[in-house]
Order: structure tokens, then C-alpha cells, then sequence
């Protein structure tokens, strides 16, 4: 293996968000050694040769002014962005249908601004990634949330019917897909897609889809980009190259849209959002030169599930989760326990020393007793850091 991913790397003093306990309650532990860091949704791994010699041709040029990408100039980095969504997602597009954003949230902020107004309502599936109410709120619209529904293996499914009724009230004009779905990592199928794209387009609603996590799916999943189930009507498909070349610092976003009713509006909302020159040399880097890194990483963190997975079973029986068909995430629930939501984070938090993130952040209403951990971490730290949980929940 040309990579070496067990190279633990020291991201101290580096302003690595991770790194930050604020958002955890945990004042002063900034940086602490002590600490094993497993809930943001980025990679402790080194970026690939490809990239790294992309970027440093730009530090070596010794200029960092303005830079743009539009489709009359720079038209090549949409080329690029387009051949690599079609070499791995079969989606057949031109670059002129890709448009730049800050990262895959600000590719749903532009859209929500593009096609919202304030007041209406948009609906999410929860328990979902926590900043989709964050970019909801910052435009003046409100959450409508259709609950996902869960069996008993911890798997969970779309409540189409609940879905179709909230879809089908007018104020209600947009829905965030997240796809492949963050956190419990669901991979929907070509069925759910269809039928949640006819109760949009029955209704009149528009379709954001986040699919930032699409090239982590495992097994014998496949992910399938909404845009080309559905052939693109009423569909904006929002991602970024932040996930699958751990380049979110950089916030190398995009929007995607075929759909030529919706293409002036979305046009008008990239205007002005310049990339920086290390962002649109990350993007040439990643589409031309990291294929063997990602296949590599992906081999390692497959192994991390794996191995994650092993010890809740042998070690933590009691948390139950569904062995995820995408993504790098685990979404775990310990309410067999019997804790409650202070207990439960203090004895992870703070006596274990493991910051995650509290399930609650993804879901206030149904999240109680849940933990989010993100696995792209040096292998032998992450058992680490499970063991030091498994220790302090037998107490």
C-alpha cells in the first residue's frame, strides 16, 4: 500500500475543528493530548500526493488574489468536476451544469435562496445532519420535520406518507434530501428515490439533494444520484469533494442541475462566490491524480467499520445500530443503558475522554440517548477510544 494510514498526525495548533471542545462543554481541554477526537466529519489522514502537488504549485507562484471559475473562464474545472461524476456515478453532465459553492452547505444555502422565501416552510428527515436547520433558519424559513421511522435492527426508512402530507401544504416549498443519509446511513434505493421525487413534483416542491457522502457505500450498495433516477426536474443535487478527499477546509462545493427552469436561478446565486486558487487546485488534484488514495483510504476505513463494528458486539452489546450501507458514520444507540442524556455524556465525554457528538445535535426531539461517531481515524486510536467507552459504561 502506497499510503500509510495508521501515520498518526498531530493536528494541534493547527485550528483543527475538531480539535475544539467548545461545542462539547468542555472548557479548557483545547488540544488535550487526553482527548480522542471521532466526531467531526473529517479524516486524521494525509491528503494524497496528487493534491499536495497540485496545491504547492500554487504556494510556489507566491500569488493569492482573486480568482474565479465560471463557465466562460475556468470552464475546465466544471469539465473536470463533470467527467469525474460521470467516471463514478454514471451521471452524464456537462460542466456548464455544475455551478461553484462554499462547501455542500453553501450549495443548499444558494438554493434555498435561489427558490424559498422567508416564512415557508422546508422539510428534513431527522435525525439529519444538525447545520441543514442551521442554513433553514439563516434564510428565514422554517423546519418541517418527517420523522424517519426505525425497525428493530436500527434500520431506518423514509415515512413517504407523512412525507406526501406535509409535502402537499403550500407553504411548505422545499425538501433536503441527504443522501447517502447522515447519520444513520441509509443508501436510498432507486424505488425510494422515485417516489419521493413524484410526491415533490405532485406538490410542487423543490428537491435539494446533499450527496456529499456518495462515494462511501459499501457491500453490494450502490449509490445513485438523484438527478439521474429522476431524470433532473425539480432537482438540485448539492455535494463537494470535502468527504471524499478530506478537503473541507478548502470547501471545494458544487451544485449540480439539469433542469433548465431552474438553471437562471441557480446561475444568479453562484455570481460572485470566488473560489480560492488552492480550492480550484485541490479540485484538479482530487478529479486527475488521487484515484489510488481513494481506493486505498476507502480499503481502511471499510476496515475501521469492520473492526468498530466487532467490538460493539463483543464489547457493548447493549448499543444497537445498523451497520451502515454508506457513509463513515455510526449512528449508536445506548439507551439500553438506562442513562440519561447528562450521564451518558459525562461518562463518554468527560471520564472516558471520547468526544462524539450527541444525538441530540441531529435530532432534538427524537435524539435522546444517541451518539454520532465518524470513523475516519487511525485505527488503533479509535479501539482506543471504544475501549475507554465500553470501560466507563460497565461501571
Amino acid at each position: 500500500m502506497k499510503y500509510d494510514f495508521d501515520q498518526k498526525i498531530d493536528r494541534r495548533n493547527t485550528y483543527c475543528a475538531k480539535l475544539s471542545s467548545e461545542q462539547e462543554g468542555l472548557d479548557n481541554h483545547l488540544y488535550d493530548n487526553d482527548y480522542i477526537y471521532m466526531q467531526i466529519a473529517d479524516m486524521d489522514f494525509a491528503c494524497s500526493e496528487g493534491i499536495r502537488s497540485e496545491l504547492k504549485k500554487v504556494l510556489d507562484h507566491n500569488i493569492y488574489g482573486y480568482t474565479i471559475a465560471t463557465h466562460s473562464y475556468g470552464s475546465d474545472v466544471y469539465d473536470m468536476i463533470a467527467q469525474w461524476l460521470n467516471a463514478h456515478h454514471g451521471l452524464s453532465i456537462k460542466g456548464s451544469n455544475i455551478f461553484y459553492a462554499e462547501g455542500t452547505l453553501g450549495a443548499v444555502t444558494s438554493a434555498l435562496k435561489a427558490f424559498t422565501k422567508p416564512g415557508e416552510g422546508v422539510i428534513i428527515n431527522r435525525p439529519v445532519y444538525g447545520p441543514f436547520t442551521m442554513c433553514i433558519n439563516n434564510v428565514g424559513c422554517h423546519v418541517v420535520n418527517s420523522q424517519l421511522l426505525k425497525d428493530d435492527k436500527g434500520r431506518y426508512s423514509i415515512n413517504f406518507e407523512e412525507l406526501e402530507q406535509l409535502a402537499a401544504d403550500p407553504n411548505n416549498t422545499a425538501y433536503i434530501l441527504c443522501s447517502p443519509h447522515n447519520p444513520v446511513g441509509r443508501v436510498w434505493s432507486e424505488e425510494e428515490l422515485l417516489k419521493l421525487h413524484e410526491i415533490c413534483q405532485r406538490n410542487h416542491v423543490l428537491l435539494i439533494s446533499d450527496e456529499v457522502h456518495c462515494d462511501f457505500v459499501w457491500g453490494d450498495q450502490k449509490f445513485l444520484p438523484t438527478i439521474k433516477v429522476t431524470g433532473g426536474k425539480g432537482v438540485v443535487m448539492c455535494s463537494a469533494f470535502a468527504k471524499t478527499f478530506n478537503l473541507a477546509g478548502l470547501k471545494p462545493g458544487f451544485s449540480v442541475v439539469t433542469d433548465p427552469d431552474l438553471l437562471p436561478k441557480v446561475a444568479q446565486s453562484s455570481e460572485f462566490i470566488f473560489p480560492s486558487p488552492f480550492t480550484i487546485a485541490s479540485i484538479k488534484g482530487a478529479c486527475l491524480y488521487s484515484e489510488d488514495w481513494l481506493q486505498q483510504m476507502k480499503e481502511y476505513v471499510r476496515g475501521n467499520i469492520e473492526a468498530a463494528t466487532a467490538f460493539f458486539k463483543q464489547r457493548m452489546p447493549k448499543v444497537n445500530f445498523y451497520e451502515p450501507e454508506g457513509t463513515y458514520l455510526l449512528w449508536l444507540d445506548f439507551n439500553k443503558y438506562g442513562f440519561s442524556d447528562e450521564e451518558l455524556h459525562q461518562r463518554i465525554y468527560a471520564n472516558a475522554k471520547v468526544i462524539l457528538e450527541d444525538g441530540t445535535l441531529f435530532d432534538p426531539d427524537h435524539g435522546h440517548g444517541f451518539q454520532r461517531l465518524c470513523l475516519p481515524v487511525n485505527r488503533s486510536r479509535m479501539l482506543e477510544g471504544l475501549e475507554r467507552i465500553a470501560v466507563e459504561l460497565e461501571k
